[in-house]
């Protein structure tokens, strides 16, 4: 998957979840804090915060061991704190 979306609103959380293939023993994704804001976000219930911008056109790489549980859950953690989603990798 590659392209941009843009995950949170003003007042709603905004996330989203994928099921990977059963040979797919990673996910590697890269995301950004929306313009100038930093993002905050769990994925698979780990959150994480990243200082990198997408206004800088910069992402950060996050890999997600999917060598058993093969469910993504990608969600921002409040209201109000939007993130950028760039690409989603798959690894054999």
């Amino acid at each position: 998957m590659d392209g941009v979306l843009k995950l949170g609103t003003s007042s709603k959380v905004g996330g989203f979840s994928f099921t990977v293939a059963d040979d797919i023993t990673s996910v590697k994704i890269y995301v950004a804090g929306w313009k100038t804001t930093p993002g905050k976000f769990t994925i698979n219930g780990a959150e994480y915060t990243t200082t990198t911008l997408s206004s800088n056109s910069e992402y950060e790489a996050i890999t997600i061991d999917t060598s058993t549980v093969k469910k993504v859950e990608l969600t921002t953690v409040k209201g109000g704190v939007r993130m950028m989603v760039k690409t989603v990798e798959y690894y054999k």
